[in-house]
């Protein structure tokens, strides 16, 4: 199984400290480089205990878009998925209430104003704002243009070899 702890306001509503991750939690990362981010999670890895998840994207050498592995011990679970029903059976087991309508809205939506909300909604408008400025930005590096500060190996025809 892969546990994470859940955020403090979680854990004060349900009495749980840690819950296995699920493709769909939000989770927010505490440690790390990724540190004070947000996302939901796309994939879990069991062998490895790590996931990857939506919004945190880094590019690989060939110029394409690659979800870094994050291990479970860097991050908190913020927000449940409930769509699946075995959860729903450890959530009813360990905090002895049935699943309701109503407790289902507490546990899987943060609460109004709340610090994690705030958060998750500056991402969303970060991540629309993004998405014209790295269309731009491949142009240069295609060209093969240096960023200032920034080091790079000389070709073999700019060395003449």
């Amino acid at each position: 199984m892969v546990n994470a702890h859940l955020s403090s306001s979680l854990r004060g509503r349900l009495g749980i400290r840690s819950m296995p991750v699920r493709e769909g939690d939000t989770v927010r990362i505490v440690k790390g480089d990724y540190a004070g981010r947000h996302g939901r999670v796309r994939a879990v890895h069991r062998e490895l205990g790590r996931i990857e998840v939506v919004g945190i994207t880094e590019k690989s050498g060939k110029g394409d878009t690659i979800y870094p592995k994050i291990s479970v011990s860097n991050v908190e679970i913020t927000r449940l998925n409930l769509r699946d029903k075995w959860r729903r059976k450890i959530i009813s087991r360990k905090t002895g209430k049935e699943i309701t309508a109503e407790v289902e809205r507490e546990i899987s939506s943060p609460e109004e104003g709340s610090e994690v909300q705030e958060r998750e909604q500056e991402q969303e408008k970060g991540q629309e704002e993004e998405k014209p400025q790295q269309s731009a930005a491949l142009p240069q590096q295609a060209e093969g243009k240096k960023e200032e500060g920034e080091q790079r190996w000389p070709t073999k025809v700019e060395t003449g070899t």
